[in-house]
Formats: structure tokens, sequence, C-alpha cells
């Protein structure tokens, strides 16, 4: 799924870290310090995921899929005004 929003945010500390998926749906969190972290992934559209208590220790190399469902949809549609009445005349004339 392209461009769903990755945050990985720090129990100890609450430092978020960030990064969006790639056309494949893939992505990657680099550098993120041993911790107990809650995972959130967000796409309009959908439902938004929370995995809670996602433990990494020193030198770990996770991969953590995960299956997003489809959101509530709801569109709203305005109408302000109708549209003009249009008068049409006749360019016939009648000669004398």
């Amino acid at each position: 799924m392209l461009n769903a929003k990755i945050a990985a945010i720090s129990a100890g500390t609450n430092v978020r870290y960030e990064t969006t998926t790639n056309c494949s749906g893939w992505y990657h969190l680099a550098n993120l310090p041993p911790s107990l972290y809650r995972i959130e992934i967000e796409k309009p559209g959908f439902k938004k995921l929370i995995r809670q208590e996602v433990i990494l220790h020193v030198q770990d190399c996770s991969e953590i899929d995960f299956e997003m469902a489809l959101g509530d949809i709801s569109e709203t549609v305005t109408v302000e005004a109708g549209a003009p009445f249009v008068i049409w005349e006749s360019a016939d004339r009648q000669r004398k």
C-alpha cells in the first residue's frame, strides 16, 4: 500500500520515529534504540492500526507485516442553488 504512514513510538521516552510505505507496501525504520514500542499505521480511507508492546532488542532486525481494513468512507454533496432558468427567445421575426 503506497504512502501509508508508519510510526514507532517509544513507550519509555514517547519519541516518535516515522516513515511511509513505498509503492510495494514496504517500509523501513532504521537505527531504532532498544525499547518497547507502539506501532501505528494510517492511510486515508483505511482503519488506523495500532500494535502495542513491540519489543526491540540490540541488533534486532524485525519484519512486521500488517493488513489494513477499509475504513468508513462518507461523501457529502451540498447543493447551494439550482441552475438558473434559461429564457429562450426566437430570432425569427415576421416581415411585413
